[in-house]
């Protein structure tokens, strides 16, 4: 027979998959009132996901405050307690989160959060050696070699940041933000008719990127395409 803190968990899925997050909150806090530690955790996260759902930003971060609180160890709850500081641009906070879950259990998405919580504050040389940190655990991770493309673009390590925005398109051929990174980069080499390629395939892969229809009208002005530079603009406003 079902426990009471299973039938709770089962009335909060109901409520969460038909967009009742208050309520599925409300059942999800009945379950982990009635289990171990470990699962309150879980169950605290879920309601902290409630939380963001209805656009509750400081309310999921008090949910996920009790999950840590329930489960101190727990990378999952620690890299969600980033990821929230990281959408309420708070990335020193962030990055003191991702830290925590890193000394727990190193994960190359752990590094990569924790580079672009660095990124977030202009600190480049820590973000480059995170995002390094998550290549030596995983060296085809396409979203590694994807920021420390673009951090590096940032620091104006121009050939740098091509080599690794190339690596991600060869993991992930179909990796249209890498695509419209590449062109902005190969437009900052000065090598126009190469960045509009690459501009171009970004925007078949995804029409609705904005940057890539924002660089891209750039390098048509550049190249002399009006028109073409028109379009685009407007089709990226």
């Amino acid at each position: 027979s079902k426990t009471n803190a299973e039938t709770y968990f089962e009335k909060a899925i109901a409520a969460k998959d038909a967009g009742h997050f208050q309520r599925a909150k409300q059942w999800f806090s009945k379950a982990a009132e009635l289990s171990d530690r470990t699962k309150q955790a879980l169950f605290w996260l879920m309601a902290a996901d409630c939380d963001k759902q209805q656009g509750r930003l400081s309310d999921a971060l008090q949910s996920l405050r009790i999950a840590n609180r329930c489960n101190p160890t727990s990378h999952m709850v620690l890299v969600s307690i980033g990821l929230l500081h990281l959408e309420m641009e708070k990335p020193k906070l962030a990055q003191r989160a991702f830290q925590k879950a890193i000394h727990i259990k190193p994960t190359s998405v752990g590094y990569i959060f924790l580079g672009n919580a660095f990124c977030q504050q202009g600190q480049f040389d820590q973000s480059k050696s995170c995002y390094q940190l998550a290549l030596r655990l995983e060296p085809d991770n396409e979203e590694a070699h994807y920021n420390l493309g673009v951090c590096c673009r940032d620091d104006m390590q121009y050939s740098r940041a091509e080599k690794h925005l190339r690596r991600a398109i060869e993991i992930d051929p179909k990796y249209a933000m890498a695509y419209a990174e590449l062109g902005s980069v190969l437009f900052k080499k000065k090598r126009y008719q190469e960045s509009y390629k690459a501009l171009q395939r970004s925007v078949k892969l995804d029409p609705d990127y904005y940057w890539s229809r924002l660089y891209l009208a750039v390098t048509n002005v550049v190249l002399g395409h009006l028109k073409e530079a028109q379009k685009q603009y407007h089709q990226a406003i």
